[in-house]
């Protein structure tokens, strides 16, 4: 811990040396099964990577790649955007339980039609709150009218976290408990 002095007192600081993931405390009925997180903390000294947006793969180089076939439906769109987020973290070092903080764009596939949200979330599972990477992440979807491409469905951006070492924390003087 850390000790400081105010008016005279003196009091103890403890600081955090894990990834703190909180699980949302909203009375919803989804609340409890969300593949999500309200909110995780990231000790001081942790390191971060911010992964840019990744789009889909192309999975037929005999259609135009402004068409929908190109890439797949939402499922397979979201599939692959994951697969393309974790080879880009592996090649960084990190891992899909790295993750802290993710962001989906999501495009409806039919023009003003509904989102294929359960598609989404079918793929998403495959990734997250899984026995093989159980952990959960705080997590943001948006609807948009039409990414850069606009047979795209799904864009997704994340930012992946690790806690310090305890020989980082050591070297600066920081212990884990009191």
């Amino acid at each position: 811990g850390i000790n400081a002095e105010y008016g005279g007192g003196q009091q103890r600081f403890s600081m955090a040396s894990e990834i703190v993931r909180r699980r949302d405390s909203t009375p919803t009925e989804h609340a409890e099964a969300a593949p999500w997180l309200e909110s995780v903390t990231v000790p001081s000294g942790g390191e971060l990577l911010f992964l840019s947006g990744q789009v889909p793969p192309i999975l037929s180089t005999e259609t135009e790649l402004e068409a929908r076939e190109t890439y797949g439906d939402m499922e397979t769109q979201t599939r692959g955007v994951l697969l393309r987020v974790q080879e880009k973290l592996a090649r960084a070092g990190f891992g899909m339980g790295d993750i802290v903080k993710l962001k989906a764009f999501l495009v409806a596939e039919e023009d003003g039609g509904r989102l294929d949200l359960d598609g989404f979330g079918r793929a998403y599972r495959e990734f997250f709150g899984t026995q093989e990477q159980p952990n959960l992440h705080a997590r943001s979807r948006v609807q948009v009218v039409r990414l850069m491409n606009p047979a795209w469905l799904v864009e997704i951006e994340a930012i992946a976290a690790k806690a310090p070492a305890a020989s980082d924390e050591a070297a600066l003087g920081f212990r884990s408990s009191l």
